[in-house]
């Protein structure tokens, strides 16, 4: 009789699969049944959450009231996924001709370590994805979640990968950990398409994590350096951009800049602010204020503009009474210099510093040119030459010269 039963349910079965329908199994016999192969279209049974249980197939999670449901269908996904393999896996890899932060390959199984392609640094002018990250954010948890959005229907998921200062995070589940300070943040996504290609993407952001601990000092922290003003930050360009943030105290502190006398606006730590006049020391004001904690710190710290000199923007010499190599006779010399800026003006003493093998050498007169005493030794020697306009472009000038000393009543 139980032979007879068992033939019967056999026949039952192999109808239903016959016929596209569906069969239920309990959960334990889920966990009997033959392991299925973990390929990209085969289903995947997930780990019941709380007192629900889902099946992973496609993709997708199917719930249902204490039991699995595995169609046969999905089953054919599977033997199709097989036959069309070998066909893929003879495709060339396609190159992405927009460029960067892409790679392409062929199918893959992607349940296989090292089956994902690593994207490239060539940028793409396709977007795939954006994220809910504010590049230059400054937090104060190490904790940062943030959600992703992928903007190409077309394309599958296959897995998000994330790393902080290139140390990779565990399997992302909408947040990543920050390491206090600098946080170079990578999330990298693998998307599969119709026919099984693999595309990598990846986006790269700067996080700053600054904790507020219980009971710390108020801090200020900001990417500028210079707090002398003899001895500014130097920038080549007509804006400036630095990072500041606050940190201690009550929580509740507020960091107020001020650039060359102008209140800046900041976007989640970043600042920035236009420099209208060259080669003049710029003052930068930081002020956390924490009333709650009754705390109040000021910094200062300095800035100049100075074009970059290029070969039609720097200053030059128009004329000089040495050359390269020269030798002379006798140990005094007296040196003419006849300094312009790019445009022809002439450059004062003030902008000329003269050095005589090391040694700074003040001027002495000044009629057509600008004139100095000079006294060599015996051999060789260098003279240095540096030239400064009024808007800080500089230029530098060097001389080899031999010296030939000469007794008293030597003719020279």
């Amino acid at each position: 009789m139980k032979r007879i039963r068992g033939i019967l349910s056999t026949l039952i079965i192999l109808a239903l699969v016959a016929s596209g329908g569906t069969l239920i199994f309990s959960q334990a016999q889920v966990a009997r049944a033959a392991p299925f192969s973990d390929s990209v279209d085969s289903p995947r049974i997930a780990q019941p959450d709380g007192g629900g249980t889902g099946l992973q197939v496609a993709g997708e999670v199917m719930d249902f009231a204490g039991t699995h449901a595995f169609t046969a269908a999905s089953a054919d996904a599977k033997d199709k996924n097989k036959e069309s393999e070998s066909e893929k896996n003879d495709e060339k890899s396609d190159t992405n001709k927009s460029g960067a932060n892409v790679a392409e390959t062929g199918a893959v199984d992607g349940s296989l370590p090292g089956d994902f392609p690593q994207a490239t640094d060539r940028e793409t002018d396709t977007e795939y994805f954006t994220t809910s990250i504010k590049d230059g954010d400054t937090v104060r948890a190490g904790e940062y979640e943030f959600t992703i959005r992928h903007l190409v229907p077309a394309l599958k998921v296959m897995n998000v990968q994330t790393s902080v200062n290139a140390r990779e995070q565990s399997q992302w589940q909408g947040r990543i950990s920050l390491d206090e300070g600098v946080n170079k943040v990578r999330v990298a996504v693998n998307y599969a398409d119709a026919d099984g290609k693999v595309i990598a993407v990846y986006r790269d952001y700067t996080l700053y994590y600054y904790p507020d601990k219980a009971g710390a000092a108020l801090a200020i922290h900001t990417s500028l350096t210079a707090t002398s003003q003899a001895d500014p930050f130097i920038v080549h360009n007509a804006e400036c951009e630095f990072q500041a943030s606050v940190t201690g105290g009550s929580g509740s502190a507020r960091l107020t800049v001020v650039f060359d006398g102008v209140t800046l606006k900041g976007d989640a730590g970043s600042y920035k602010a236009a420099i209208e006049k060259i080669n003049r020391t710029v003052t930068v004001r930081l002020r956390a204020a924490d009333p709650a904690g009754s705390a109040d710190i000021t910094e200062y710290y300095y800035v100049k503009y100075i074009p970059i000199a290029d070969e039609t923007t720097a200053p030059r010499v128009r004329y000089i009474n040495v050359t390269n190599g020269m030798s002379i006779t006798g140990e005094d010399y007296t040196l003419d210099v006849d300094p312009v800026d790019y445009r022809g003006n002439a450059i004062g003493y003030q902008g000329v510093a003269v050095r005589l093998n090391g040694t700074l050498t003040d001027m002495r007169w000044m009629n057509e040119y600008l004139s100095y005493a000079l006294v060599f030794n015996d051999g060789s020697n260098r003279l240095d030459i540096r030239l400064t306009d009024s808007e800080g472009r500089s230029a530098d000038y060097s001389y080899e010269i031999t010296c030939k000393r000469v007794s008293d009543g030597e003719p020279l």
